[in-house]
């Protein structure tokens, strides 16, 4: 998918959402070029902070690999020209010598930039177990 094609659907916060999960599971890195600001902050479940730069580099390098993501419960708060999206992720892959097979909580935080969305801070942790 080329950027052209990118701006021209990704022009709703839930399209956003949707090219970014599945550029995560299709390790397509010219998408999240695209989809995550240069000034991207990410905490992981682990509590470490990731870049778009450290999320790229772990993506290119085969670091971070997933072959399973299932996305559900989706919650939205609009304001303005940001939007957070709250939802549960099912991933399947690894993240480098760690397995990973679990139910997360994901927060992601977009912004419109122009008339294209983009993922300027998130955070994510392993779901609760009753």
């Amino acid at each position: 998918m080329n950027y052209t094609l990118i701006a021209a659907e990704n022009t709703t916060p839930t399209s956003a959402v949707a090219f970014v999960k599945d550029a995560f599971k299709n390790k397509d890195l010219a998408v999240l070029q695209e989809l995550l600001h240069d000034h991207l902050l990410f905490i992981l479940p682990n509590g470490l902070t990731e870049t778009k730069a450290s999320v790229m580099d772990n993506y290119r390098t085969g670091d971070t690999v997933m072959t399973s993501i299932s996305a559900s419960d989706y919650v939205f708060s609009c304001i303005d020209n940001t939007v957070i999206v709250s939802l549960y992720l099912e991933l399947k892959g690894k993240y480098f010598d760690h397995i990973i097979e679990a139910k997360f909580r994901y927060m992601r935080v977009w912004e419109l930039f122009g008339e294209a969305w983009k993922v300027i801070a998130g955070s994510g942790m392993l779901e609760a177990v009753n």
